[in-house]
């Protein structure tokens, strides 16, 4: 530890085999670093990070995706029961298969594309959360978030904007 800073890493390699001939098998290096720091008798502390990881997509036209994303976090005691959060995150999606863009047209059942290409699908990623902890008793921590996430792809028609809150409890043992 030096000047009181903490580091956590973990790295290694992620290999799936998904014995689909249709589907590309994910192999990739994971990773996931970080650093971080107390300050004031252990009341905020501030973490910086890197994870990187494949992805499983939601999408039908996707299966993966590898995930790069650096972040910055503080915490801080507020009061003896309350912890305020705040996290920031950057980085990009790669996604294993390539995406048929274009004006898609349907004659009878046949599917045609005008103006089409196909291309890698890559999004950078940007957000920041904002969080609450309330210890209401030693085995009762509430929990409560606000979440912004905004994707920017190459492919303009698949760009997003999330906005969650979520509430939750934890109960330590």
């Amino acid at each position: 530890m030096l000047y009181g800073v903490k580091g956590i890493a973990s790295v290694g390699f992620h290999y799936r085999d998904l014995r689909n001939e249709d589907r590309n098998d994910i192999s990739t290096v994971v990773a996931n670093v970080g650093l971080e720091k107390t300050f004031n008798k252990d009341k905020t502390t501030a973490d910086a990070g890197f994870v990187r990881r494949p992805v499983e997509s939601t999408f039908s036209s996707t299966t993966t995706y590898d995930e790069k994303l650096w972040n910055l976090g503080v915490k801080h005691l507020l009061t003896h029961k309350l912890r305020g959060r705040a996290a920031i995150y950057y980085g990009n999606r790669d996604w294993e298969e390539s995406v048929l863009t274009g004006t898609r047209v349907l004659v009878g059942t046949r599917l045609f594309a005008i103006g089409s290409s196909v291309v890698k699908r890559t999004d950078q990623l940007f957000g920041y959360n904002l969080g609450f902890d309330y210890r209401v008793r030693k085995w009762l921590i509430l929990h409560a978030d606000y979440n912004f996430s905004r994707s920017n792809s190459n492919i303009s028609a698949l760009d997003s904007t999330e906005h969650a809150m979520s509430l939750r409890a934890t109960l330590p043992l």
